[in-house]
């Protein structure tokens, strides 16, 4: 029977709360920037159309919503991934507590929580990592809905499902695999005759209705990308696609299969494996595999070529599926309790790792031309020289701010408080002719990282070429090489003649 109150105060909450702690405050108190998708995702943020972004709208708000505190925005941010990943580890808990005891569950949470997705690439703070707890509570109200058939399991599962999709359409996969489920395992089929199976239905359509009405006004610029952003091209897009496939599942299993083994082998956690013709088996390799199998098919019917990381968000379903194909021994003594302590060692060592791999990333990637911008570069020095540099030549906020790139100008997002629009060339649909034209109208600051992309920006505003311009070098947070990355700031006054 699942007790929602057990995991409050049961050791893996308070491992759960540990891996949260240090996976927000370690990476805040080393980086000055965040990846370029988070930084994107914040200026999308203020534009009111919900459909005009490559992706669905719920991060963009989320991001802009914790910006708007104002203080401390890195940390806030990591803060919110973290929180984020904590809610997803209670509801893969409570998922494996539907078919198993407390270890089985401990080491499902473990599985999670140590995955590359809740570590590593939970500092990106991006659609991937924020799906996460919407995977998980979809995935959880589903099953339980499916279990013991209450009305209230199918209202959350709907709610969850319709928020999850407004993250990232990706979550189109789980539910495929809920689908399957109700078709495979008799005792669920009873799903389809069930009134609140179609009311949760409604409440998900409910949901998405604004943003797909928002879609067809504004030519649908997310469901288009998430059908076409990757299309294959030529013959060799078919070989890389068939290779980032199997490069996402190494990212995906490999961490959970190696921490099979070290708690099994080493640290001597009892674990069994099911009986293959088991029901509960078949539950298990369908969530465990079942969304892998589903995203090769995706993406073979839609042409295109699959990106490493779309496997991220699986990690949920990955680890509760595992875990139930290996469950901890009801028997195994202490075994919770010994599980939730590695969960904080391998959360701490984890994070170790992460700062290494931020040095030798710094370290390389200066001595081979490719900085690493995000997480190394002082975005709040770089805010800081376009408010005083505004400021030296007009009066009020900072009203608009002009890029070609998505790393550095972009930074600035998370510090200027006035909000300014980002006319950004690197992507057409925040560089339209109405966004340039409100930008010339209101003034701002176009900052240029001596990439040829800036041309853009001139073809754009042709008076910069003769505008007061005072250079700047954003100096790195950390790091052995010291990189300085060079910018010009130049101002845009109200009213310049644009294209």
């Amino acid at each position: 029977m699942d007790r929602p109150w057990a995991l409050w105060i049961s050791p893996v909450a308070r491992a759960a709360a540990a891996h949260a702690l240090i996976w927000s405050v370690a990476p805040a108190l080393l980086v000055g920037n965040l990846h370029q998708d988070t930084l994107e995702a914040a200026y999308w943020g203020d534009e009111p159309s919900l459909g005009s972004a490559r992706h669905p709208p719920l991060l963009s708000l989320m991001i802009r919503g914790v910006l708007g505190v104002g203080h401390a925005p890195i940390f806030l941010l990591l803060l919110m991934s973290q929180v984020g990943m904590a809610v997803a580890a209670v509801y893969v808990w409570r998922a494996a507590r539907l078919y198993g005891g407390p270890p089985t569950a401990a080491v499902a949470v473990m599985l999670f929580l140590i995955s590359l997705a809740a570590t590593f690439f939970a500092v990106q703070v991006n659609h991937n990592s924020m799906l996460a707890p919407f995977w998980a509570a979809t995935l959880y109200y589903g099953l339980s809905y499916f279990e013991r058939e209450r009305g209230r399991d199918a209202v959350c599962l709907g709610v969850a499902a319709g928020l999850g999709l407004l993250v990232k359409y990706e979550l189109a996969l789980l539910l495929a695999c809920l689908f399957l489920l109700c078709l495979v395992v008799r005792r669920y089929r009873s799903v389809f005759r069930r009134g609140m199976t179609y009311v949760a239905l409604v409440i998900c359509a409910a949901i998405l209705t604004p943003h797909v009405l928002d879609l067809l006004r504004s030519g649908g610029a997310a469901a288009d990308y998430a059908l076409r952003g990757h299309k294959v091209v030529e013959a060799s897009g078919v070989a890389l696609s068939a290779f980032n496939l199997l490069v996402g599942q190494f990212v995906l299993f490999a961490a959970p299969a190696a921490l099979l083994v070290i708690v099994t082998r080493v640290y001597g956690v009892a674990l069994h494996r099911i009986a293959w013709r088991d029901e509960t088996a078949v539950i298990a390799a369908i969530l465990a595999f079942g969304p892998s199998v589903t995203m090769a098919a995706a993406v073979i019917a839609t042409h295109q070529v699959a990106q490493p990381l779309w496997a991220l968000p699986l990690a949920s379903s990955c680890a509760v599926g595992l875990s139930l194909l290996f469950p901890g021994a009801p028997a195994a003594p202490r075994g919770e309790s010994l599980i939730a302590g590695k969960i904080v060692l391998f959360s701490g060592v984890a994070a170790a790792a992460f700062v290494a791999y931020l040095y030798i990333a710094d370290a390389v990637g200066a001595a081979i031309g490719r900085p690493l911008t995000f997480y190394a570069a002082d975005s709040r020095r770089l805010a800081a020289a376009v408010t005083e540099f505004w400021d030296s030549h007009a009066r009020g906020p900072v009203k608009c701010v002009v890029i070609a790139e998505a790393a550095l100008g972009a930074s600035t997002v998370l510090w200027l408080r006035s909000r300014p629009r980002y006319v950004d060339f690197d992507h057409a649909e925040w560089s339209r002719p109405v966004d340039v034209s409100q930008c010339a109208g209101t003034g701002g600051v176009a900052i240029l990282t001596h990439t040829r992309r800036d041309e853009l920006i001139f073809k754009a505003y042709p008076a910069l070429r003769t505008a007061p311009r005072r250079a700047f070098a954003a100096p790195g947070v950390f790091g052995f090489s010291h990189y300085q990355w060079r910018a010009d700031l130049l101002l845009l006054p109200p009213v310049t003649a644009s294209r």
